[in-house]
Parts: C-alpha cells; structure tokens; sequence
C-alpha cells in the first residue's frame, strides 16, 4: 500500500485538514446569532488548519487556521418535485467535490487553492469543545 507522510502542493495550491461539524456542538456567530450544528452534522467545518502550502503562498503558512470559501466546488443539484396549479415545483440543491489526498498522520485532506482562503484568524481561543486542536 502506498501511504503518504508529506506533501508540497504545486504554486497556489494549499492542502488543509478536512474537519467536519460533530452534531452536538454550538457555533458563535459575531451578530450574536447561535447556530445548531446539528443540522450540519458531518459536513466540513468551514475553518481548517493549514498543512502545506505551494512556493507562491505568500500570507499562508502551515499551522495558520483560514476559513474557507467552498463555493467554487458546488454543483447545482435539481430535484423534481410536485406537480401543483399546473406547475412542477424543483427542488434546488448543493453537492460539493473538493479535492482530497490521504496523509498519514491527519487522514483525509483539503486540496485548496489560495483564492479559497477568505482570511487567516491570527487571534483565537479554542473552546473546551476542541474543534481546531
């Protein structure tokens, strides 16, 4: 089997870890507003620990936690739905194919680029809750 240990994307590329929202967990937003994350069980947390980074990252460094943008890998997913008043309701959704590698060590990666960085938290404190140890 062949197992990676390190990796060094190539230019902008950045590789994160791919931690997911555990169901029984808050999020804190700035306006004030509470989200129950039970709802978003098991899809990737929107912030992740850099593990590499490629030669012309400038402001990343591995370490750094950034919060991600995932909508460039979102594809539109439509579900017919019913037919009312002579008119089929559709159903819209999202499906995400983010690119992954395996590394030894931390599991299923994020394939990124530097583009899908919104900002690099310099400051913060980790809860008892853990979720960026």
């Amino acid at each position: 089997m062949f197992k990676i240990k390190e990796i060094k994307p190539m230019f902008n590329g950045i590789v994160t870890t791919a931690m997911k929202y555990v169901g029984d967990q808050y999020e804190k937003k700035t306006n004030g507003l509470i989200i129950d994350t039970r709802k978003l069980d098991g899809a990737l947390n929107v912030y992740q620990r850099v593990i590499a980074v490629g030669d012309t990252v400038r402001s990343v460094k591995p370490g750094d936690i950034v919060k991600l943008r995932y909508d460039r890998y979102a594809a539109v997913r439509h579900t017919p739905g019913k037919l009312e008043d002579n008119m089929v309701s559709d159903q819209l959704g999202y499906d995400y194919s983010i690119p992954s590698v395996y590394l030894e060590g931390y599991g299923e990666c994020l394939r990124v680029y530097d583009n899908d960085i919104d900002f690099v938290v310099t400051k913060s404190e980790v809860g008892e809750d853990g979720l960026l140890q």
